[in-house]
């Protein structure tokens, strides 16, 4: 198994080698990335690879499967392991504190992103209880435009604008909307709410971006990155985490993850590792990326 493991390494060394690439050669990285080789195959599908492989491995999925968790899951496909899982704090509905929702890296922090499935009308509670323990301003709720899997029931998790949602030690309440218009003419519906707790003293202000269709496939790459500098530039001054979902927490928010991360690496360093960030998105969340 040690010889594996030493082999793997090698391997991946050798595949994944002058991976960081600067912005004045990015167009020629690319390039070569998509070339195929004597085999037809490219060093972007070898690499691909070489990440959707090595994620299956030493994957500890324990409390996603205990009685009482596993149905809170829409898909057995994409589950938080342990090593990366958000844990809440118990409650009498949810005695484990297990939520489907992992912690992704981004440029600035660890846990930069939490990246999640979209609730279940069982799981609301924890969704919002998430979003009061890590005191997160900044929610991004995204379609599902890869997967073609059983995504389960459709939930509406926000409250309306008379109903407030409570919930065991704070309530939920919609403070207004507006649709946006990105310089693509595509609208983005921004809604915001606030989380009240008595006990606590304490107002949480919720921010969340709602794309109907992101990315869109019928538009230029570059359009993708007006939703990400929208929500980029509202959290740019926080150091809470940003929550991400689609249905299954799968290849829609791993992108938007991934593709904030190289925005800001671009911007900074004047460089981009588009390998070693999808590596590690997907060392976070195993498979998130399986459905591109």
């Amino acid at each position: 198994e040690q010889y594996v493991f030493i082999h793997d390494t090698l391997v991946e060394a050798i595949l994944s080698r002058g991976t960081s690439v600067t912005s004045d050669l990015l167009h020629t990285y690319v390039s070569d990335l998509l070339t195929p080789g004597a085999l037809g195959r490219t060093r972007m599908d070898k690499q691909f690879k070489l990440i959707s492989q090595r994620q299956a491995k030493h994957a500890d999925y324990s409390t996603a499967l205990r009685d009482g968790n596993a149905e809170r899951n829409r898909a057995r496909a994409l589950m938080p392991v342990e090593r990366s899982r958000v844990c809440l704090t118990a409650s009498k509905s949810n005695s484990t504190g297990y939520i489907n929702a992992s912690y992704v890296m981004g440029h600035h922090h660890s846990k930069e992103f939490i990246v999640s499935q979209t609730p279940l009308s069982s799981t609301v509670a924890d969704f919002w209880r998430m979003i009061w323990e890590h005191g997160a301003h900044t929610v991004v709720c995204l379609p599902d435009t890869h997967s073609q899997s059983e995504q389960g029931e459709s939930c509406v998790y926000w409250p309306s604008k008379d109903q407030p949602m409570s919930f065991e030690g704070f309530t939920v309440s919609y403070s207004g909307e507006e649709h946006v218009c990105l310089s693509n003419d595509e609208r983005l519906l921004v809604q915001d709410f606030t989380v009240d707790s008595p006990e606590n003293n304490y107002v949480l202000e919720v921010r969340q971006y709602s794309a109907a269709c992101w990315p869109n496939p019928d538009s230029p790459i570059r359009n993708c990155f007006d939703l990400v500098s929208t929500v980029r530039e509202h959290s740019r001054h926080s150091d809470r985490p940003t929550i991400i979902h689609d249905p299954l927490g799968g290849a829609t928010s791993g992108l938007f993850c991934a593709l904030t991360t190289l925005s800001s690496q671009l911007e900074e360093e004047g460089a981009v590792d588009v390998y070693q960030v999808a590596r590690m998105t997907n060392l976070m969340r195993p498979g998130v990326f399986n459905d591109l």
